[in-house]
């Protein structure tokens, strides 16, 4: 790692896609490989816009996803993620997860709510990640994360714990996720659920921690090393102050913290910042 930060290059990008509105998410292909030109793809989705597939090396526009409702009305998706297969293209709606074949782009895609007579997920559907064979996650602005079967949709258990909006989700034994108040969350996906009559299974969170002065909407975690990262940062205004003579700004009111931040985990019991 360098020790002067002044010296490191800044980072280019050699690639530019134009979305028409402010994004949502993105993914990438989970088989993509240099060495087949066809698999180089990622998929975004923006306001007012349908789900887009773009060519990673010629940044073209390659097919468009479109997702309509129950008026005949299209609707953009607030979440993408692609199964572990890269078959199907899983999309987060309010109450709503609608899946497309990555084979068939178009209007043609299967619906499965999260929330039917007020009974399971409400909310719009933040983030959506796979995990172990036959489940994925979807995460809510209402605050919770679902497990689903990925074969029918069907609910397996729900997540409570978080105070705030869900705004990225990761798989591991433990499962990681942050949300709008800061906060990163983590469940141990090797303890057992509990039920309730009227909720179904349910499963508390082992630990949860706030180190982020604002909206926690990334979390990754190292493939091989027991590390995590972090991301944070979201829109602030400055505050104003009326006084009797003049209306002045007070912007050290209202820090950033707009940081990336890495977590090492040396034992399940213990977690620190680096």
């Amino acid at each position: 790692m360098p020790t002067d930060w002044d010296e490191v290059e800044e980072l280019t990008p050699i690639l530019r896609c134009k979305e028409g509105g402010l994004i949502y998410d993105y993914a990438w292909y989970p088989g993509m490989s240099s060495a087949v030109p066809a698999s180089c793809c990622f998929a975004s989705t923006s306001r007012g816009s349908p789900v887009h597939l773009w060519d990673a090396y010629t940044g073209e526009l390659r097919c468009s996803y479109r997702a309509y409702n129950h008026l005949d009305e299209p609707e953009s998706a607030y979440s993408i993620a692609f199964d572990t297969h890269g078959e199907k293209l899983y999309c987060g709606f309010n109450k709503m997860v609608r899946v497309f074949d990555v084979c068939l782009p178009g209007r043609t895609f299967e619906e499965r709510p999260t929330n039917l007579k007020r009974m399971g997920q409400a909310g719009f559907i933040s983030c959506i990640a796979f995990g172990p064979p036959g489940v994925y996650a979807a995460g809510s602005y209402c605050k919770t994360v679902a497990v689903y079967s990925t074969s029918d949709g069907q609910l397996q258990f729900i997540l409570h714990g978080h105070q705030g909006g869900v705004t990225h989700l990761q798989f591991s034994h433990y499962k990681i996720s942050g949300n709008t108040n800061a906060i990163v969350t983590v469940w141990d996906l090797r303890t057992p659920p509990f039920y309730l009559d009227d909720l179904g299974a349910i499963m508390k969170p082992g630990l949860f921690f706030k180190d982020h002065r604002d909206c926690v909407n990334g979390v990754s975690l190292h493939p091989t090393l027991p590390m995590y990262a972090t991301a944070s940062g979201e829109r602030k205004f400055c505050n104003l102050s009326d006084d009797d003579d003049s209306l002045f700004v007070m912007p050290e009111a209202n820090k950033s913290d707009n940081s990336l931040r890495l977590w090492w985990v040396p034992q399940e019991e213990s977690s620190d910042a680096c």
